[in-house]
């Protein structure tokens, strides 16, 4: 029997997303034991399980050990050898490390398979949600999604398509005046908090009904930070960790995005540059909610409220990945779906969704030349203690890998250039569109259908 149009465009961007990620994994040896892989060696998983494992066991998930042991032990089971006193850090907060506690009752390569499948169902999630909202090509929707996930996000064993796909549930439940639903949906983006904190704030001022909803969310958030960990854990997290992972990435200007890394590179000093990127992140912040405010009042859709400031927050701030940059695409989409300038912003779009950085990690890192004599034993040995933070190892990592990376601080900068001007642009286009009356606005932007309708228009174009 053959299958209904729906169905059959799930099975394809179900087979997509499969090809995207075997590509990924053929390209880099991912799949064969003793070489690094999403099912073998995601790098910040490892860190995420072990933590999990510490909390399930009580013990303190912040330290260099048991995390390193942890590590050692997951390694092994893909016979991939970790570095002499190398600590990967736990860097998430409590409560956002429970779900990565119940992944550690199974070994830790059952647990890769399983947050691979999770993150390819909620790339899913997130394009069909996204068509929804906009009414977008399917294809150019699967495109931007599938490449931010996979390169940038499952290879290395990130949660931010968990985080994507739930500010997108949260922005269709707004949408539709489920606010109270919209308000518990976006809760699970708080496993990126300064994600999280961008999306609650905006339904909280913008969202009447929102408000008690919200309070009683980080309520139950905190109660579970207090349950697993206790007083004394959440306040070293709140006053160790946090800022020793601002400091230990302090250096890492070929790999982050933030105003802090920026700064730093240009010569300001530590502390300078971490204020900096602290005020960034409150100024894009109050921006945010009000480019929200003013959006969701022109086009009158509540969905703004969710998704614009934690698109916003993504310019300067403290600490920012390419991974995160997938975290801006819904509020891209949703833009483009009102802007009278659509073919720009789409073409903005596809760029932000390109983990550039991640790309040149991927392709052409191993082969890069390089003049920098690299050997970290003796520095990590310094700080081989079980008892400080891991990101005290991870600081050490990081400065020595700098030198590793081969490129000029120049042609770093131009590997982010291009992410930077696609983020100008949406924004530069969500501030123009500001002008439009209300009768201007596109008819397909206004009354949405239900699913399958939306989904059938989008693959007829």
């Amino acid at each position: 029997m053959a299958l209904k149009r729906p169905a059959l465009f799930a099975a394809c961007i179900a087979v997509f997303a499969a090809l995207v990620f075997a590509v990924s994994s053929y390209v880099s040896d991912e799949a064969r034991p003793g070489h690094a892989g999403p099912l073998t060696d995601p790098t910040d998983l490892v860190a995420f399980y072990c933590g999990g494992k510490g909390l399930a066991e009580r013990v303190d998930p912040y330290r260099a050990e048991p995390q390193r042991s942890c590590e050692r032990r997951a390694f092994a089971e893909s016979r991939i050898r970790l570095m002499e006193h190398l600590v990967m850090p736990e860097t998430l907060p409590p409560y956002a490390i429970v779900p990565f506690a119940l992944l550690s009752v199974a070994s830790f390569r059952v647990a890769c398979v399983v947050f691979v499948l999770g993150s390819l169902a909620a790339a899913m999630a997130t394009i069909l949600i996204i068509v929804r909202l906009t009414r977008m090509p399917i294809v150019l929707v699967s495109f931007a999604t599938l490449v931010s996930f996979s390169l940038a996000s499952i290879y290395i064993g990130q949660p931010v398509p968990f985080v994507v796909a739930a500010l997108c549930a949260s922005a269709l439940a707004l949408r539709s005046g489920r606010v109270a639903l919209a308000s518990v949906l976006a809760l699970p983006t708080m496993m990126e908090p300064h994600v999280g904190l961008a999306a609650m704030l905006g339904l909280f001022v913008l969202e009447k009904r929102a408000r008690l909803p919200v309070a009683a969310g980080i309520l139950a958030l905190a109660w579970l930070s207090f349950f697993v960990g206790g007083l004394a854990l959440n306040l070293e997290y709140l006053t160790q960790v946090v800022p020793a992972q601002a400091l230990s990435e302090v250096a890492n200007f070929h790999a982050q995005y933030s105003l802090t890394a920026l700064a730093y590179q240009l010569g300001v000093n530590e502390t300078a540059a971490i204020r900096l990127g602290e005020c960034s992140y409150a100024l894009m912040l109050g921006t945010g909610v009000w480019l929200a405010a003013r959006l969701k009042r022109v086009h009158g859709d509540a969905a703004f409220a969710v998704l614009t400031p934690p698109a916003c927050v993504l310019v300067g701030g403290v600490y920012v990945h390419d991974h995160l940059m997938a975290v801006a695409l819904p509020f891209a989409f949703s833009i483009a779906s009102y802007a009278r300038r659509r073919p720009l912003v789409l073409c903005a779009t596809m760029v932000l969704a390109v983990p550039w950085q991640s790309v040149f990690e991927l392709f052409f890192v191993s082969a890069f030349p390089t003049h920098v004599r690299f050997d970290p034993g003796t520095a990590l040995a310094s700080v081989s203690d079980g008892r400080l933070l891991s990101q005290i190892s991870w600081r050490v990592w990081i400065s020595m890998l700098g030198g590793r990376d081969g490129r000029t601080p120049f042609e770093m900068f131009l590997f982010k250039l291009p992410t930077w001007l696609a983020l100008g642009t949406i924004g530069f286009v969500a501030l123009r569109s500001l002008t439009m009356r209300r009768e201007e606005t596109p008819s397909t932007a206004v009354a949405q259908p239900p699913l399958v309708p939306a989904l059938r228009s989008a693959m007829r174009r």
